[in-house]
């Protein structure tokens, strides 16, 4: 069973500071915030299609509600995209 993540406001994001490695921030829904040691901020969006994990390489632009549409319908989706 997944956790149940409370999303990402916006002052936490301003205020993710970089550290000496990579590390994540959830933001729910398979998206997160990555924060790299250059103080570059990347949100990224993990998915599952047909027992392939995928993690797209560049920078989403998208919102929470298309990451909930997407987690929806991947279980649909009988070819990669």
């Amino acid at each position: 069973m997944p956790k149940l993540v409370t999303p990402l406001t916006d002052i936490q994001v301003r205020n993710a500071k970089p550290k000496d490695k990579a590390y994540k921030l959830a933001d729910g829904a398979g998206m997160y915030l990555l924060v790299n040691p250059d103080a570059t901020k990347y949100w990224r969006f993990d998915y599952r299609l047909n027992d392939y994990t995928a993690i797209p390489a560049a920078v989403l632009t998208c919102s929470r509600i298309s990451a909930t549409t997407a987690s929806l319908c991947q279980a649909t989706l009988s070819v990669w995209p």
